[in-house]
């Protein structure tokens, strides 16, 4: 079982980052994994890109499972 928690510390947008959650995501997750991503970030504009990031590249999408 491997469990993966995001500690409240700055993040960004910017791809291939390693603050960007989804770089994270996209190394450590796997299509038989269940991957829940909860994104709450304080900066709109930086969640807006991370957001419509995540819902358009189809990689991504297959491995969220939810998204909140």
């Amino acid at each position: 079982l491997k469990v993966l928690h995001f500690y409240n510390h700055g993040v960004t947008s910017k791809n291939g980052s390693f603050w960007n959650p989804l770089t994270l995501i996209k190394q450590l997750c796997r299509p038989e994994d269940i991957c829940v991503f909860k994104l709450d970030i304080d900066t709109m504009p930086s969640e807006l890109q991370i957001a419509q990031t995540l819902i358009n590249d189809p990689a991504l999408v297959a491995l969220v499972d939810e998204f909140a």
